[in-house]
């Protein structure tokens, strides 16, 4: 499941704002780590959207995404592909100030500033429906091999609400990549470990892809 969203790749396409449904996120297209999103980037307010997308067509010089905003619980799957024993861990991400933050704001770049101490990383792989684990994992296949990286979404009433695929997942040992697999009771050389020997096994498959 995806939530509805347009393109605007010019200022010509601004028309695609006027009726799209509020609240809704504008964020640049090709970015990563929440790059140029703020709580700003959450609009309630025709007039303010525009202001904002064209701000960021001028400062980012791409396609600028407007996309519904989805209430519920910000949620990752991270994975780490292998033809032997592939890793998968299914994980919620709650802010410690408040456990509802993410029913009314965006996860932004300032957040990831601050310190983890704010943030926890729950495993709830038993509440990922069986149809979304496929779809998830047929996405892999369509968009690999990746080797390793992390899919962004919301959980809203059981169901995986699709947002963004990361290919190249922070790997920091505070991150939410790691501790997903630190739940699970891989200590952080036996991951990095793991990424590697993903390398070494999808690189050919790359290679004869291109």
């Amino acid at each position: 499941m995806v939530p509805n969203h347009r393109l605007v790749r010019r200022l010509e396409d601004l028309e695609r704002v006027s009726d799209f449904p509020l609240p809704y996120v504008a964020k640049p297209l090709l970015e990563g780590s929440s790059i140029g999103i703020s709580q700003r980037n959450l609009i309630q307010d025709r007039n303010d959207g525009e202001i904002l997308v064209r701000e960021l067509l001028a400062q980012f010089e791409q396609p600028v995404m407007i996309e519904e905003f989805v209430s519920g619980r910000e949620v990752n799957w991270n994975f780490i592909e292998s033809s032997i024993d592939p890793m998968r861990a299914f994980v919620e991400v709650r802010w410690s100030a408040n456990e509802n933050y993410f029913e009314t704001h965006i996860f932004d770049a300032a957040m990831k500033d601050i310190s983890d101490v704010e943030q926890a990383i729950v495993p709830i792989d038993d509440l990922l429906a069986p149809e979304d684990r496929k779809a998830l994992e047929r996405l892999l296949q369509i968009s690999g091999p990746l080797g390793y990286g992390r899919i962004d979404g919301k959980f809203v009433n059981g169901r995986f609400i699709f947002l963004e695929l990361t290919p190249d997942a922070w790997l920091g040992a505070a991150g939410s990549f790691a501790t997903s697999f630190a739940a699970q009771g891989y200590s952080y050389p036996a991951l990095i470990e793991r990424i590697l020997f993903s390398a070494v096994e999808t690189l050919p498959r790359q290679v004869a892809s291109d």
